[in-house]
Parts: C-alpha cells; structure tokens; sequence
C-alpha cells in the first residue's frame, strides 16, 4: 500500500514539474521578442555633421578608420566607435591597409543606414603643406587653417607653417561669410600651377574635427 502511494506521488510531482517547465518555457519564448525590442538599430544620422542628416537623403559620417569586414565597417567618431553595415553596392576608393588610424567619410543611404562608399577626407590625405590633391594640370587643392585674407593674398596655417598666397583676378570665394569671421576655421584653397589661389571654400563638416590627431 505504501508503496503505491509513494509511486502516485511520485507521478503527480512529474506531472507537476513537466507542466511548469512547459509553461516557464512558453514565458521564455513570450518574453524573448519584448527582451530584442530592447536593443534598438543606433541611429547614425546623430553622428553626421551634415545640415540635412534628419531627412531621408544621403548623409555623410567621418571618423578614424577601425576595421572593415565583408559585411560591415568600423570607424570611430570621438570616442564611440560605430559599426556600419554594408551595402550590396558599397565602393572603396582606397586599398584598406593604408586607412588604419586614418580619418575618413562614409557615404551612408539616408533610409537603410548602410554604408554606400568609404573615401579618405583632405585632412587625412594632406601633406606637411596642406597638398591633399594634385590636378593634372599642375595645380594643387589646399587645406589649412585661415589666418588672414586681403583683397590681394590669403594665408592659411599648415603643418610646415603659415603659407600666404596671392589672388588670381577672378578668385572666387564659395563662403557668404567674411574674411574677419573665418579667422581660425579650416578652409580649402585651389592653387593654380603659377602658385596663386582662385578659390577658397569652406565646408561645415572640416570644422568639427578637433578631436582628431593625425
């Protein structure tokens, strides 16, 4: 008799302990797409320094060059180091082994935040006299710090030191503001081969990157 009764309670605890595994399983399994939803996709437009980043459209990001797998990509941007997926058609303009530690911009699809082309920025490429692109036809883009700007000459500050150079007659300037208020923002210049300038631009996103050290 005791031994019939131990064997009934011993299979009502098995069918009690199958139940609530049953049912603390079905939890888990409740409770598993509510715990994904917690680790929301980082929004990368907060990132970008460019004015339209909120919108749909295209939007750059620059930051140091981390790594690069063959569905993703690494860049750090200060001190938080961003993972960028891939597109199918993602464009590499430079040979990987040369971007360690190099500050370089991603172009990223506004909808699907995926990384479309990688490309060294100026600052990255710039030599000790701030040369960051030769044209073929002996001329040569410049990037420096301004320092001043007259009706005659310009001079920007560089690696090797303050550079001056005089204005061709048609120098155009691709900026609203004036001389006195760009005083000490990065700018680029175009030199003709005869050594004058004949443009300087100024671009919002050469302006944030104090940060990065060469």
């Amino acid at each position: 008799m005791k031994y019939m009764e131990l064997t009934l309670m011993l299979t009502v605890l098995l069918v009690f302990t199958m139940f609530t595994g049953c049912g603390g399983a079905q939890e888990s399994e409740q409770q598993k797409p509510a715990d994904q939803h917690t680790h929301k996709k980082l929004d990368l437009k907060k990132y970008s320094y460019d004015k339209g980043r909120n919108s749909e459209d295209d939007f750059d990001l620059i930051g140091q060059y981390i790594q690069a797998e063959d569905d993703q990509l690494t860049i750090k941007v200060k001190d938080r180091e961003l993972i960028i997926p891939k597109s199918r058609h993602f464009k590499n303009k430079e040979d990987y082994d040369d971007l360690m530690g190099k500050l370089v911009k991603v172009e990223v699809d506004g909808k699907s935040q995926e990384a479309e082309e990688l490309e060294l920025t100026p600052q990255a490429k710039a030599d000790e006299n701030g040369v960051y692109e030769q044209e073929s036809d002996g001329g040569q883009k410049v990037i420096g710090t301004l320092v001043n700007e007259t009706g005659r000459n310009v001079t920007v500050k560089v690696a090797s030191g303050s550079q001056t150079f005089q204005k061709t007659a048609d120098f155009e300037r691709d900026v609203a503001e004036s001389p006195q208020k760009l005083k000490g923002k990065t700018v680029r210049l175009e030199i003709q081969k005869d050594g004058k300038a004949e443009s300087l631009d100024f671009e919002a996103e050469d302006q944030h990157l104090d940060w990065y050290k060469k």
